[in-house]
Parts: structure tokens; sequence; C-alpha cells
């Protein structure tokens, strides 16, 4: 027998939480107000979902809310006093990608279930153990994982997991795009990703379309992975129409229950996909047979699938039973004890109960009018009525009985339990002021840095030849941003790295804090952990970081806001990768041996992105290089500058160096001021 595990629907619309339920969901996630990944989505007003967790709880399924989103300083006050309403109105689980906010609500209601978003880019099992000494009970893993490293975290972490089983396959590790903000301003991290990558992107310039990944179904492994502990199987799409969400419902569904259904496999498919379906990450089989698009022949039967679809929750589907015991007396009120699933209720009518003048009301009579259920969560399965005889009650004060009953039994199955409320919204740090400047040189190859270069500024990947690190004895170590298949052996790395003297490491996520916090490392954390606020500088500073550098996605404004004593830095020059990618674009067009690491991709518009491969991962370079040598004493206060280095040669370097030395103007070079100038989101 397959161990219970949770089918959770997307739900961006009320006919889409129905449409879920009705099709066998035991949870729908949904979006309130704008601090959720969706903000282009239908979402719900606290009103609605107050509607939404009565509806979903009185048919026994939960509510996820998702608060996966980076917060603002000025918007924190907004983001926990919509997760208090949220929980107040009866919400199961807050899902949350910034740590700053997951903090604050911890704190602010201690009784709050946090799951914490696949955009965390928690990605092993150093990372999931980390999340759940930080507060969450469930960690939503990455779509990119294989079944083995999903297996590795479910045998070494002792929390729920959840993982993605249907739906769209964003081509980057989520959490770790900045191709829409960066290019059009539109951060998926801050919920308004206008999708750039669906747009033509080749090797050369022709209209293909490199990344756009087919559509995720790991549908037939749902019983598999349920046998090997995994809690809740997610299906992607709050954007999606109700149809989608039913039949990725029912498909999931008949998997737990064994039931083949091959028509409703090809109607899922015609309502949407990208030339079909991958399960290329599970398997471990990446390559060009992940690509694809949606194409006028994926959707050419849609509108008859659609209709098939829409079959699967046309009708209310009973799941709870209910029992009534009806007491008539003449000259008193009429009485209904009611229960369900262990919850009683009594209610009692608002006219007496008469003396019948003709033919008295019989037990069938009574019970034919509590039959009527159709349109709720119950159906009957008990009755009992007592009467003293002759006795006339008319069958619309019955019907009101009836429906009465209903509401206080759904009242008491309803009712939240209680929550801790702790004092109000976190009083923001003091100001920060620095107290000094100081620069940190960030490599890819050695080969790369001038001799006159001091090594204490300097910081190498951890996988350089030992002798690199032997030869500059003071250079710290940057630790890679994916690290799925060889968290073990990074771990191994970072032992090494501390007997040949290393001091320093930057971390760019949470799977890597979590392991250098096992050696004596200064940690520094990268742009890649996604610090957007002065309560998340708190957390990491808490979390055994010393220094952090904030999101490359905050305006010079915002972080010179930034409270807290946490020492802090900003990207004042480099290449950001706008995408970390497992499944190479590259190779859609030519071999590793034939790319070299020497190839770019190719946007409509002829910009040319450079991709480089670190650890197995592939990462997309903005084709323009941020440059604010000229504007350093605009950002007053950060406590250093990051250079990040990619693919410059030494010449460029050291170029590059004398302009930050003097402060130089770019003066006709390919440059971007980032994110740090813009004035709107």
């Amino acid at each position: 027998m397959i161990p219970k595990a949770e089918i959770l629907a997307p739900a961006g619309s009320m006919e889409c939480v129905s449409a879920a339920v009705r099709s066998g969901a035991d949870a729908v996630y949904l979006g309130v107000g704008s601090f959720n990944a969706r903000r282009n989505a239908e979402n719900f007003t606290f009103e609605e979902l107050g509607e939404v967790v009565k509806y979903c709880h009185e048919r026994g399924v939960k509510v996820h809310l998702a608060l996966n989103t980076l917060v603002s300083d000025d918007e924190l006050e907004e983001a926990l006093l919509t997760a208090k309403k949220a929980v107040l109105c009866g919400v199961d689980a807050l899902i949350v990608q910034d740590m700053g906010l997951a903090s604050s609500i911890g704190r602010m209601m201690p009784d709050a279930v946090l799951h914490a978003s696949t955009q965390t880019s928690v990605q092993t099992k150093y990372g999931v153990n980390f999340l759940k000494k930080s507060g969450f009970s469930r960690a939503v893993i990455p779509r990119e994982l294989s079944e083995k490293e999903i297996l590795t975290i479910l045998e070494n972490c002792d929390m729920e997991i959840e993982m993605f089983v249907h739906g769209a396959l964003c081509m980057c590790v989520s959490g770790q795009c900045y191709l829409s903000s960066m290019i059009g301003g539109r951060s998926g991290n801050r919920g308004l990703c206008a999708q750039p990558c669906r747009l033509p992107f080749s090797t050369d310039a022709t209209e293909k379309y490199f990344l756009s990944l087919k559509d995720n179904s790991l549908i037939d492994y749902i019983p598999k992975m349920a046998e090997a502990g995994v809690a809740s199987f997610k299906i992607e799409g709050r954007m999606k129409r109700p149809e989608y969400v039913a039949g990725a419902v029912k498909a999931c569904r008949n998997a737990i229950d064994g039931r083949e259904d091959s028509a409703l496999r090809k109607n899922l498919r015609d309502v949407f996909s990208r030339s079909g379906f991958t399960d290329g990450y599970f398997t471990g089989k990446t390559g060009r047979d992940m690509f694809g698009i949606r194409q006028k022949s994926d959707s050419e039967n849609a509108q008859s699938s659609i209709k098939e679809l829409k079959k699967l929750y046309e009708k209310e589907m009973p799941v709870r039973a209910v029992s009534f015991d009806v007491t008539l007396k003449k000259g008193e009120l009429p009485l209904v004890k009611v229960s369900c699933d262990g919850f009683k209720a009594t209610v009692s009518g608002d006219s007496i109960v008469e003396t019948a003048q003709n033919k008295p009301l019989l037990e069938s009579d009574v019970k034919k009018q509590f039959q009527k259920l159709g349109s709720t969560a119950f159906y009957l399965d008990g009755f009992s009525c007592e009467t003293d005889g002759d006795v006339f009650v008319s069958a619309a004060a019955l019907n009101s009985l009836r429906r009465k009953a209903i509401d206080a039994i759904s009242e008491k199955i309803c009712q939240m339990q209680g929550i801790t409320i702790n004092g109000s919204i976190p009083e923001k740090p003091k100001k920060h002021f620095p107290t000094g400047q100081k620069t940190y040189f960030v490599f890819r190859d050695e080969g790369q840095i001038p001799d006159s270069l001091d090594d204490s500024e300097v910081f190498l990947p951890i996988f350089s030849d030992d002798s690199a690190f032997e030869k500059r004895r003071n250079a710290g170590a940057v630790m890679p941003a994916g690290e799925m298949h060889n968290s073990d052996r990074i771990r191994e790395r970072m032992s090494e790295l501390e007997e040949l003297g290393v001091k320093k490491v930057i971390c760019p996520t949470i799977d890597a804090l979590s392991i250098a916090s096992e050696f004596g490392f200064r940690i520094i954390m990268g742009f890649n952990s996604n610090i957007y606020n002065t309560q998340s500088l708190e957390f990491f500073k808490n979390s055994g970081a010393d220094e952090c550098v904030v999101s490359v996605e905050l305006t010079k404004n915002r972080i010179n806001s930034l409270g807290g004593e946490m020492i802090r830095g900003i990207i004042a020059y480099g290449k950001i990768p706008l995408m970390l990618t497992r499944n190479c674009p590259v190779r859609n067009a030519k071999s590793c041996a034939e790319c070299k690491g020497k190839s770019c991709l190719v946007d409509r518009k002829g910009e040319k992105f450079e991709v480089v491969c670190t650890n197995g991962f592939s990462e997309i370079l903005n084709p323009y290089t941020i440059y604010l040598f000229d504007k350093l004493d605009e950002f007053c206060g950060v406590d250093f500058f990051m250079l990040y280095f990619t693919t410059e040669s030494r010449s460029e370097v050291e170029d590059a160096l004398y302009d930050y030395r003097a402060k130089n103007p770019p003066d006709g070079k390919k440059f971007t001021r980032g994110l740090y100038y813009r004035k709107t989101e």
C-alpha cells in the first residue's frame, strides 16, 4: 500500500480551487496580494481567501499561501500583516523564500507553519537540514534534482519534502534567475517574471529556442517516490486554466490509486504541453530532448480536451459522512444533533412543532429533507427521528433546519486552532555606518590575476589547483552555486582547503553556508543568496555568516538604507550570471569538445550572452558588465566592493583595476549600471 502523500494543486481562481478539490487534491496553494511569485496571476482578496479556506477545510483539503518573493525593508510590515491575516483566515502553511521574512514571521507567530520555497535554492541534504534548524517544517526541492539526489535528501533529512511532478520547467535553478530583471526590469524573485527565456535564443542568431524546456511530468514516478518518503507532490500552474488543474490532479490521483487512463493523459497533454513532456532531470538524461516550445500541433485538440477535462469537476463530490438525530415534540422547537468525523453540534429550529391537522409527519418525510445535501461536502450516513405522534413541520422549516445544522458542523470542522501572536512588527535595527570600505576580487581562473594584486583581496574557485592556494597563501575560496550532485565532495574540498590554510570563503547559497559552517572559515554570503532586507542580513549574521553581498536587484537607495551590524557589500564590477542551469543550452548545437568553453547565446536582438560551465552547471552571463567605478562614492552604506571577473583576460583585468583605482567613468566601454539606479520595480 502506498503511504499517504499529498497532492498539492495550484489555484489562481476560485474555479481552479473547486477543480482541484473535486478532482482529488489534498491541498491547494495560492497567492494573496503582491508578495507571491505569480503577482500577475488573478490571486485572491482576503475575503475570498476566507471563503477558499472554508470551502477547502469542509472537504478535508489544506490551503497553503505563497509568500515566496523577496521583500524590501519598506515592505516588511505589509508582508507580515499579510502573513498574520492569512494565518487568522486559517491557512495551513506559508510558503516563503525570503529568509528575513521567514525569521520575522517565526518571531511574531511561532505556531505558523513555514514551508521553504524552491526559490530558496536549497539543493542538498546540508541545506535542507539547515532549513529545519531555521524553523521550516517542509522544503520544496528543485526541479533539477535526479531521483538519486532526491533519495539522498530523503535518507538524510528529518523534515517534509515536497517535489514538483507536473508543469512548466524554468531553464534556471529557482531563485538564481536575473534574466527577466536585468534585461526587462521585471524580477522573477519579486514575482514579476516576463519569461524572456521562452523567446528565441540560439548560438547562431537563428530563431531557435535554446532556453525553453518542455514541461516536466513525473506522474508515473509518484508511487515510487511516495514509498521513498516524499510528503507532497506539487503541480505547477497558478496561471493555468481550471481544466488543466483538474486533469493534472486527476492524473496524480490515478497514479497513487494505481489506475491507468490514457485518454486523460492525452487530454492533459493537449490542454498544455510544449512539444510533449520531459522527465530528463529526474532520470538524469539531460540534453536537447528536454527542450521544446508550445506549437500549433500541441493545441490543435485543446478545445475538445478542455470539454472532457471540465467534466472532472462539474459536480460536487461529497466527502464527509454526516449523521442527524432529529427530535420533534409538539409545542417545542425542533432539535437536531449533528455529528461528522468526531465533531458534534446541536441546533434548534425557529418555530415550534405543531399538531398535524391532516396527515402526521413520518420519519421518512423528515429524512427526505435531510438527504438533500447535494451542493455541500457532506453525504448522509446516519439518521434518526424521534417524535411524539401526530406532529407537523413544514418542508421549508425542515430544509432551513438542515442548512442550519450543516452550517454548525461546518463551523466546528473549520474552527481554527489557537495561534500565538507575539507583539507587533519587529523594529528595524539602527542605521548601519561603515567603518571603512575594502575590496574583494573574485576570479574564475588563476591566470587572470595580475602579480601586483594583494593575495588577501583575492578569491579563487574551490576546485582550483592546490598550488594556486599554496602560491597565494592569503587567498580566499569561492564555493559553486550549483551543488546538487557533489555536495559531499565539496565538503571534502572545504576540509582540504582548511588544511591548506585558506581562511575565508564566499558562499553563494544556503547549502554552501551549511557546509562551510562546519569549518573555521570567515564566511561571506554571495549575491546569489538574494539578501534584500535588513532582517535577512540579521538572519545570516545569526546563522554564522560574517559578511554578505546584498542582492544585485536592490536599488542604491535601498542598499544605503539597510540597517543592522552585518558587514555588507555590492558587486561594483562584473558580468553577472543571469542564469544558473543544469542543462547546458549550447549542447543544443554543439558538443562540449566543440564548444571548448567559448560559446555564447544570441537573442533576437543580436545580443551575445557568454556561457561558462562550472561544477557541472552552466552560467549564462550578462552581455553588459556592471560598472560603478565612477559611482562608488554614492554607495555610502556598504563596507566593501566586489569586482567579479569571469571571462576577462589578464590584460582586461589590469585595465579594470586601473579604472577602479582611478574611479574612471566607463568612457565608451560596453557597460550597465545594473538595477542599482532603476526607478521602478
